[in-house]
């Protein structure tokens, strides 16, 4: 039953909401973005990337998260996560850039995230 109802609530996204492919990343709820990434961890792939780059590369760099980054950047990421949930970050992309796609995931989310 709960597969059912799973099923029928991806249904109902994917063929109703404007402007959103039925696999993109950006835009859709992330139960259904887990649910497509068919693993164990119930986080979306798109933020362990965005995390386990910036704890490489310098998570402790001041105002990492009050920039903006590069919208230009930031929109060509989101492109290529959307054609491929599992493309990498390109080495030597700014860290403000990558807290920023972090940003602008939780920002395009249909509702608004909030810790269970």
């Amino acid at each position: 039953m709960e597969e059912a109802a799973k099923t029928k609530k991806q249904d109902h996204f994917d063929g109703h909401r404007k402007g959103v492919a039925s696999s993109d990343v950006f835009g859709v709820p992330i139960e259904i973005i887990v649910q497509r990434q068919e693993s164990s961890r119930p986080i979306p792939l798109i933020l362990i990337k965005c995390v386990d780059y910036l704890i490489l590369t310098g998570l402790n760099s001041p105002n990492l998260f009050k920039a903006e980054g590069d919208k230009k950047l930031i929109q060509q990421l989101v492109s290529a996560y959307n054609q491929d949930p599992s493309v990498s970050i390109p080495e030597g992309v700014n860290l403000v850039d990558v807290a920023a796609l972090m940003k602008y995931y939780l920002a395009t989310l249909p509702t608004p995230f909030q810790a269970p």
